[in-house]
């Protein structure tokens, strides 16, 4: 089965040869060979609340908004709260329900697609000035819970400045949130000699870690929090990466809020399942009756089956994919016998199909190998690169610039 298949790590081996003799290695991939190129776009982060509290939108406008921008899914995550709409009010999309962002001055945490509606309560003093071990436990203790009622966990923004623009900004030590999180995923992989052998039902640790965040951009604190990833990859940490548009609606108190701006700006885009035939193309995607669910979607979210996209521009309101500019290009990842990671996109658009650069990028974000002008771009493993991720540079019209990310395929000895 195809989708069976997608929702499965997929191993390949590969053997290379080194002067000492022969050492071989695996590629463990998110993806399968057999997905198409269609993808569906969601959102995982966003808000009906202004940043300020002052204001809400109601499910329906903001559903709507991400329709018209071309979404296939949403999770509403709400502060320290799940709030749920009606099938009316999605007009056709797939909810993520039972979503929320658990916010104290210690965390700002995603719970995706729990079982229940109750929010996730802090035990302890929120105390930005506590230990990276007590503040370790804080958290183990909260994602604990988002996994018990079958939640996936995201760390927003990892690494917010606090500018003193409402009272949830993150205050704390700067490095020592980084620090605790990386602690969780280190006491996870103790014990664990295998990234595919963890046991999820017992995690404590984090299930992906935001990679950009289009709030935090339009308000200065800085470009992609990639490093921060890369940091934890390089350990040997198995964790995703997730790009989020982070919408709030627009405050009353302030006027026009520049968050308001980014709903539609950076997404993750899950393969469609059962594939559909390209030449068919994503209009003929019917959430109604197809097998997209807010179950299958955590799987792929839980698995890595997907990619991440971003939009950044200088004008910051035209911060998103805007209709004049097409369906966005597809990418599709893949493993080739012979350790060969193998990229491809496609597009109906031939000016959106040619990519400005493609680069493979192994431990610490070190640049393994850049394509220039390119559709296609391959990158044959050596086996000691510990993982290898790919990103994706596109400029568009506008002084627009479409940014792509895959997830890591880990190579294992």
């Amino acid at each position: 089965m195809r989708r069976a298949a997608a929702l499965i790590l997929t191993c390949i081996w590969a053997t290379v040869f080194a002067i000492s003799g022969v050492m071989a290695f695996e590629l463990v991939s998110p993806y399968s060979n057999d997905a198409g190129y269609v993808l569906l776009r969601g959102q995982l982060h966003c808000h009906t609340e202004s940043v300020f509290f002052d204001r809400t939108i109601d499910v329906k406008t903001l559903a709507q908004k991400y329709k018209d921008r071309g979404f296939y899914f949403v999770a509403l995550t709400d502060h320290n709260k799940c709030t749920v709409g009606s099938d009316d009010d999605w007009s056709g999309l797939v909810p993520v329900n039972n979503s929320e962002e658990i916010t104290y001055k210690i965390s700002n945490l995603l719970a995706l697609g729990m079982t229940c509606t109750d929010p996730i309560k802090l035990v302890g003093k929120d105390d930005p000035e506590a230990s990276r071990d007590t503040i370790a436990g804080q958290l183990s203790g909260m994602i604990s819970a988002v996994h018990e009622r079958g939640g996936l966990v995201v760390v927003a923004h990892p690494d917010g400045v606090d500018r003193g623009e409402h009272m949830f900004e993150w205050e704390i030590t700067p490095g020592t949130r980084r620090d605790a999180v990386g602690l969780l995923l280190q006491q996870w992989k103790n014990g664990n000699t295998d990234a595919s052998d963890y046991d999820f039902s017992k995690k404590k640790a984090p299930d992906a870690i935001a990679i950009y965040n289009a709030a935090w951009v339009v308000r200065g604190s800085g470009s992609t929090f990639m490093h921060y990833w890369d940091e934890m990859l390089g350990k040997g940490y198995r964790i995703w990466g997730i790009a989020e548009d982070d919408f709030h609606a627009q405050s009353r108190k302030f006027g026009v809020g520049i968050l308001s701006f980014t709903a539609g700006s950076a997404w993750v885009a899950v393969p469609a399942e059962p594939e559909i035939p390209w030449s068919d193309g994503q209009e003929t995607w019917n959430p109604a009756t197809d097998t997209l669910t807010g179950n299958t979607l955590k799987a792929n979210i839980y698995n890595g089956n997907f990619y991440c996209y971003w939009v950044t521009t200088p004008t910051k309101p035209d911060n998103y994919w805007s209709k004049d500019l097409g369906d966005p290009p597809s990418i599709k990842v893949s493993i080739e016998p012979g350790n060969r990671i193998v990229v491809s996109v496609r597009s109906r658009d031939a000016q959106l199909c040619k990519v400005e650069s493609v680069e493979f990028r192994g431990r610490n974000g070190a640049v393994l190998r850049l394509v220039k002008n390119t559709a296609d771009a391959v990158y044959d493993c050596k086996g000691s690169e510990g993982y290898v991720r790919v990103e994706i540079y596109k400029p568009l019209s506008g002084f627009r610039e479409l940014h792509i990310a895959s997830q890591p395929i880990f190579i294992r000895q």
